[in-house]
């Protein structure tokens, strides 16, 4: 149902620049990476087309 991708991108392209204050024309942001990786969790948790992994994985060895 949720489609985050944009939105994943988006967060993912502000952690990959490495910066956290930019300065663009006296105009200067300043972000919160704690923040931003906590939300691009929540997103990919709740995307519905993402590929999920699970969590655990259980073999079962015994017969060898």
């Amino acid at each position: 149902m949720a489609d985050n991708t944009a939105a994943i991108a988006e967060l993912e392209a502000v952690l990959h620049a490495g910066a956290s204050r930019v300065a663009v024309d006296g105009q200067d942001v300043a972000y919160d990476l704690v923040q931003i990786r906590r939300r691009l969790r929540e997103l990919k948790a709740s995307d519905d087309t993402a590929t999920k992994r699970p969590t655990a994985l259980s073999i079962d060895l015994s017969g060898f």
